[in-house]
């Protein structure tokens, strides 16, 4: 897609953006996000094409529907979107790929090692974000399809 299309799908996704966040009230940062990804699809960014062999591809299939291709790479078809909301936050969909990369990367570290981290680094005020963090990444991990 090219020249006057693009501006048009340009246009287009800002307009469904901004529908998107105001009457649908979207996490701002979702629907940029969202509408980032598709306008990227339809231009032909090659994303998928950017990850080297052997690395993990994390695909939230709850907002896009793309089939890859590669066999050089690990593909992770997760409905993070409808997992966190199924929680009752729909903005910790993140958290719940964050669980599925893991589980997919085995060697990195353990689930239990990050469940640590976002307890420390969390300030202490903030605390109570700490468990709602770590439930999304359990239900990531812990998703059966990955």
């Amino acid at each position: 897609m090219t020249g006057v299309a693009l501006i048009i799908a340009f246009v287009l996704a800002i307009i469904v953006m901004i529908v998107a966040i105001s009457k649908f009230k979207v996490h701002p940062f979702l629907a940029i996000m969202a509408v980032s990804l598709i306008l990227a699809m339809m231009a032909g960014i090659p994303f998928v094409d950017t990850v080297k062999p052997g690395g993990i591809i994390v695909l939230d299939s709850s907002l896009i529907d793309l089939k890859v291709e590669r066999s050089d790479v690990k593909v992770v078809y997760i409905p993070a979107m409808e997992i966190a909301e199924s929680f009752g936050n729909s903005q910790l969909g993140n958290m719940v790929m964050t669980g599925a990369y893991i589980k997919a990367r085995e060697t990195m570290f353990s689930a239990d090692d990050l469940y640590d981290s976002v307890k420390t680094h969390i300030p202490p005020q903030k605390m109570n974000l700490a468990e709602k963090n770590i439930e999304m990444i359990k239900a990531g991990y812990e998703y059966d399809k990955c």
